[in-house]
């Protein structure tokens, strides 16, 4: 069913097995809110500001260039795992900002060849506005695209990198998904992580605002002490890329910054990866699927048990399971509880062997003929082979 708001909000008001949704943090939330009022279990694939860190511990930084445009650019930037903004350790800004333009030219003519449209006329003319607002700073520098060299109408916005946009700008403020790049220029993975942590503070912030309140101040969604408590928990971005042959720096970054998913020293592969869960953390979503993972997400593990109604002398615990529970029984059956997880279930073949063991052990005279000697002697292989496999 394709359609819009209204069409959404019928399909959301039924009853179904699973609904997964792809977007916005903010309709996220919506979608969240109305499958939660008919129990529908949900995946949530949002998005986020997914942080890019460059290290001065790199060895390849031409490479470096080309995996940072390639990603940033695929799809016009219009993918949720795309970097959102770039933080460059001073040693390697110079010469990776000037690979990087040279990335934008050879892969893609500065947007002239084989480069993506923007979806919407209104998703193109947002960023031209948040490009024009960077521009409009004197700190800001256009490296190579900017606003005059965008069409709105037709949904083309040129590749463009800005470095040092002002922090309080748009770009900073909200998931770009699109074809701009804002950077900065940081002078110790320190500062690069304390500012991918505050980053995430700040638009969690942003965010729930936004999602919370509506056009006046008096009426809101949630309780007063819900958001206070939700907004001061940081956001979770659904890609986070660190490049850097330094162990030590990535494990810092990785274990200090919560996002999603995590790739070193590339951007956006890790959705190639069919092995590997794609999907959200805190406010990127929850749920994944991709490979397998798509099975289990859209399958519900049904157990099923099938008994016999004859009780033979083994089963039901011996009748130990069934009221009364004398002290003497009680000690029984929780010994032979504590003792049943640890204990693999016997095939029903090797039930049989050991009842003709006892046959053997109680009368034999009468069982040690050949048939009986043969049966057993598999009987036995069998059960070592059995305890074999056990262990």
């Amino acid at each position: 069913v394709n359609g819009g708001v209204e069409e959404t909000t019928a399909l959301l008001n039924q009853e179904w097995g699973k609904v997964c949704f792809t977007g916005s943090e903010r309709v996220g939330r919506i979608v969240a809110q109305a499958t939660a009022k008919t129990l529908t279990p949900t995946l949530l694939e949002l998005g986020g500001k997914a942080p890019t860190y460059v290290d001065a511990n790199i060895s390849n930084i031409p490479l470096v260039a080309q995996r940072l445009v390639w990603g940033k650019l695929l799809n016009a930037g219009q993918t949720c795992v795309a970097p959102d903004y770039l933080l460059l350790h001073e040693s390697v800004a110079e010469p990776l900002l000037k690979l990087l333009v040279e990335a934008v030219e050879s892969q893609y003519a500065n947007g002239r060849v084989g480069f993506a449209r923007m979806c919407q006329i209104s998703h193109a003319k947002r960023q031209v506005e948040m490009i024009q607002e960077a521009e409009s700073s004197k700190e800001c520098k256009v490296l190579c695209g900017g606003s005059k060299a965008c069409d709105p109408d037709t949904r083309f916005v040129a590749p463009t990198l800005l470095l040092n946009p002002p922090l309080t700008c748009r770009l900073f403020k909200e998931e770009i998904f699109g074809p701009v790049l804002p950077i900065r220029i940081v002078s110790s993975h320190k500062e690069a992580q304390e500012f991918i942590q505050g980053m995430e503070d700040s638009s969690s912030l942003s965010l729930l605002l936004s999602s919370f309140f509506c056009s006046d101040f008096s009426s809101f969604s949630f309780p007063l002490d819900v958001l206070v408590s939700s907004s001061l928990k940081p956001g979770t971005p659904l890609a986070m890329n660190i490049f850097t042959s330094n162990d030590a720096v990535y494990n810092e970054i990785k274990e200090s910054c919560p996002a999603a998913a995590i790739v070193r020293n590339d951007s956006v592969i890790q959705v190639g990866y069919d092995s590997l869960p794609h999907g959200g953390l805190g406010t990127s979503g929850y749920g994944n699927y991709h490979g397998r993972f798509s099975f289990e997400c859209f399958t519900h593990a049904r157990p099923e048990v099938s008994r016999p109604l004859f009780c033979r002398p083994y089963d039901d615990l011996g009748l130990l399971r069934y009221n009364p529970f004398p002290p003497f029984k009680a000690r029984l059956l929780e010994q032979a509880m504590w003792m049943t997880p640890d204990t693999p279930p016997i095939p029903r073949f090797w039930v049989v062997i050991g009842l003709v063991v006892v046959l053997v052990v109680m009368f034999p005279d009468a069982a040690m003929s050949q048939t009986v000697k043969s049966v057993l002697a598999d009987g036995l292989e069998g059960v070592v082979r059995w305890l074999r496999n056990s262990q």
